[in-house]
């Protein structure tokens, strides 16, 4: 018998299939109520199971990725080690407003103090420092991405900090 993780099933642990258990388990199972790794997630959603899926839960697929549209069209998809890095800890991801950067626009800076007084300390994947939120390395025409560990902060996130009526997304 193989030995079991403590993070065995868990959201970002090891996949829940026992004779698995690879680390990665983001794909969330709705029967199980369990994560599992792509690969096994895969599995499961195989074509033949999907009319069972589709007449015992109302949707196509058992296992789905839990994360943003974002993380899902640009981090999901990626062949790039670092990205995943960086972004695997916190795949609910939004493009937000943070300002320009600019003497003055002072936007950016109040996202990340009000993030840290919500959230806690902003995580540094790369460096090995964990957290529940992180906000990108790139701001471009005042654009920034910003991932959140779960849909409910991310959401908050978005609630607090809308997209100044002024602003036009290019």
């Amino acid at each position: 018998m193989s030995n079991l993780h403590p993070d065995k099933g868990m959201r970002g642990g090891r996949c829940n299939v026992t004779a698995c258990q690879q680390p990665g388990a983001w794909h969330f199972n709705k029967s199980t109520r369990a994560y599992y790794c792509e690969n096994c997630a895969r599995e499961i959603n195989w074509p033949g199971g999907r009319a069972d899926c589709m007449e015992l839960y109302g949707v196509p697929m058992l296992c789905e990725l839990d994360c943003s549209d974002l993380y899902r069209r640009q981090i999901a998809e990626c062949d790039d080690e670092l990205m995943h890095k960086v972004w695997d800890g916190t795949p609910w991801m939004i493009d937000a407003y943070t300002g320009g950067m600019a003497r003055g626009d002072e936007r950016y800076q109040e996202i990340v103090e009000w993030c840290r007084d919500q959230f806690g300390p902003e995580a540094w994947p790369i460096h090995g420092k964990p957290g529940d939120w992180h906000c990108g390395g790139a701001t471009v025409h005042g654009w920034t991405w910003l991932g959140f560990a779960t849909k409910e902060m991310m959401d908050k996130f978005a609630a607090a900090w809308p997209v100044p009526d002024e602003v036009v997304k290019l």
